[in-house]
């Protein structure tokens, strides 16, 4: 009753903060975060290992087994699935209830470490099950000649896409890579008593990256690190590898030549693999639909400067056209409910006034709403929508119920008060009695 009484006798402080409301609440609509569906991490995650050309059963002794073997020993893991193909091993894992996002970086951290540790792997992934995606907007580059379309991608098209302040990430898939190819020279390892395995160690010791320690007597401790990368064939030909006679250089035992791998991509466009899958994911402080007008905002610069010339590119899936969408069919069906519902209030309960009140009164909580999901970091997606438009029809008919409680309790007030009235009229005015 004193929050009523408050509310009753405050009107210019309680219009001053529908105001307030209003201005906040529209604020936080632009701002808000647009996207399909709502982050969501489930207690799983998975494993996917990428080691050439090796065969199922050598992967599965040297790669799947001691993965498995070194998953299973961190604590909330509850079940591992394997399957093993040639070339790559996937494996599913399912974590203990409410637990999945610290027990995935755990698991993360290990198996990035057993990625350099583990014989044969090329390359490994690691996600985590649920609704948020890695990449939202996709392009494919084809139609024309694979090295020009990889220099394309490689020189103009990711470092372009990833100097945008909205992009996280560009991920190219398809693009020619080239492999070192070592071909040894039996004759003349024979003749210098080397032996191929010994050889094959140096190499890939020649390509190894490590911190020995640090120099403690000197100032800030500086870090000791040994790097010996190799970036081109010169490096590898210029191995030192120890014979009987002394060092000698790699080139003398074996021919080096650089050659384009192999193209293992997934992806394939009309019967032919000569394309590049282009990915790109954006950052966290924005929206999908801000990150597409920034990229496309960007591909129509690289059209214009004519560096689009032999080939095509083609925009392929946009989920923020998919979060545009939905998010405009859901808030016109809200306002097409919210005006059908004004319309029959003002059919039925014939008050204009009182059909004013519920329609500012809507509007101003829905307001209200929108700020209290911008200050919890909520995103507008399509169960947010939902349950807005769900919120509204309750708004209505709570209304419609404190409406008919209000006319109610003043109508029976009115009609006391005239009862009183006309009790006093008839009752005989009695005059007070002398002294």
């Amino acid at each position: 009753m004193k929050l009523v009484e408050f509310v009753v006798k405050k009107k210019i402080l309680v219009g001053l903060l529908s105001v307030l409301v209003v201005l906040f609440g529209s604020y936080a609509v632009l701002d808000l975060d647009k996207e399909l569906m709502p982050p969501m991490q489930m207690d799983g995650a998975y494993v996917e290992v990428s080691a050439g050309e090796m065969s199922a059963a050598e992967i599965e002794r040297t790669i799947t087994t001691p993965l498995e073997q070194r998953i299973q020993g961190v604590e909330g893991v509850e079940k591992i699935e394997s399957t093993t193909n040639i070339g790559s091993s996937s494996l599913q894992l399912t974590f203990s209830r409410g637990k999945g996002e610290e027990v995935y970086k755990e698991v993360e951290s290990l198996v990035n470490s057993s990625a350099s540790e583990l014989p044969g792997i090329q390359d490994i992934v690691t996600g985590q099950y649920g609704a948020s995606q890695s990449f939202e907007f996709f392009m494919d580059v084809s139609g024309g000649d694979m090295e020009r379309m990889t220099s394309f991608a490689k020189d103009i098209l990711e470092p372009r896409l990833e100097e945008l302040p909205e992009v996280r990430e560009v991920d190219l898939s398809g693009i020619i890579e080239n492999e070192m190819a070592i071909e040894f020279n039996r004759e003349e390892m024979t003749k210098r008593g080397l032996d191929i395995n010994q050889v094959a160690g140096i190499i890939g010791e020649a390509g190894s990256e490590a911190t020995l320690g640090e120099l403690s007597a000197d100032a800030d401790s500086p870090s000791l690190r040994w790097n010996t990368k190799l970036e081109n064939a010169e490096d590898v030909e210029d191995i030192q590898i120890p014979a009987a006679s002394g060092f000698i250089p790699l080139k003398e035992i074996a021919k080096i030549t650089l050659q384009p791998s192999q193209n293992i991509s997934p992806v394939w466009k009309d019967g032919s693999k000569d394309l590049i899958f282009v990915q790109v994911g954006r950052v966290s402080d924005v929206s999908q639909i801000e990150m597409a007008a920034a990229v496309r905002a960007e591909i129509e610069n690289i059209r214009e400067e004519n560096l689009v010339t032999g080939f095509e590119l083609n925009e392929m899936v946009a989920q923020a056209d998919y979060v545009q969408d939905s998010i405009d069919g859901v808030t016109s069906n809200i306002f097409i409910g919210a005006a059908i519902a004004f319309a029959i209030l003002l059919i039925f309960l014939r008050n204009i006034r009182a059909t004013i009140i519920v329609g500012i009164s809507i509007p101003t909580s829905v307001l209200l709403t929108f700020a209290a999901m911008w200050v919890f970091d909520y995103s507008l997606n399509m169960l947010t929508l939902i349950g807005l438009g769900l919120g509204i029809g309750m708004m209505v008919d709570s209304s419609i119920v404190i409406l008919e409680s209000i006319y109610k309790k003043k109508k029976a007030a009115f009609n006391g008060w005239k009862l009183s009235s006309m009790v006093q009229k008839r009752l005989p005015q009695q005059s007070s009695p002398p002294c």
